[in-house]
């Protein structure tokens, strides 16, 4: 794919971002399936993306696109096989997300909220990105607020 970095260097910046930054999230887009991507070739990614335990990943398919430089080599993984690694990889990168949210449960973070998303129900986001929700009976939209960790859902984690 022409990038012009190794797996071990992207794994070090990695590290030192989470070395500098406390509790920061990285998250990444992880293709499968492009052209001649072999059984190996896609453990390899599976290992990588767990090695670097992403707290978010965006997983797709490769897909064919018409004038592209990559479109010259063709697509030769079956689509059967592509749904399948895209599968396995989200599986994954759920499991790990879950995990990172599971870590939070319980600790204080702190959240700029900005909006509301059910009557007395605001949503905001962690310096890491991440959705919370808390009930509150008093608009606290624009305010940065800490707030405990209760609990979380696939989608953001709920607090108190």
């Amino acid at each position: 794919m022409n990038r012009h970095y190794t797996s071990a260097e992207y794994k070090s910046l990695c590290d030192k971002l989470r070395k500098t930054f406390k509790d920061a999230s990285i998250t990444t887009d992880v293709m499968v399936g492009f052209h001649q991507e072999s059984d190996e070739d896609f453990n390899d990614s599976l290992n990588f993306v767990k090695s670097i335990a992403f707290e978010k990943v965006h997983v797709f398919p490769y897909s064919n696109r018409e004038g592209t430089a990559a479109s010259k080599r063709g697509d030769d993984v079956p689509k059967r096989v592509k749904e399948e690694r895209a599968s396995i990889m989200i599986k994954t990168t759920e499991d790990i997300k879950n995990k990172y949210l599971e870590s939070l449960v319980g600790k204080t973070v702190n959240v700029l909220f900005e909006n509301e998303v059910e009557p007395n129900v605001y949503q905001g986001y962690t310096k890491s990105y991440f959705a919370v929700r808390i009930h509150s009976n008093k608009n606290i939209i624009g305010q940065e607020l800490d707030v405990k960790i209760k609990t979380y859902n696939d989608d953001y984690c709920i607090a108190e």
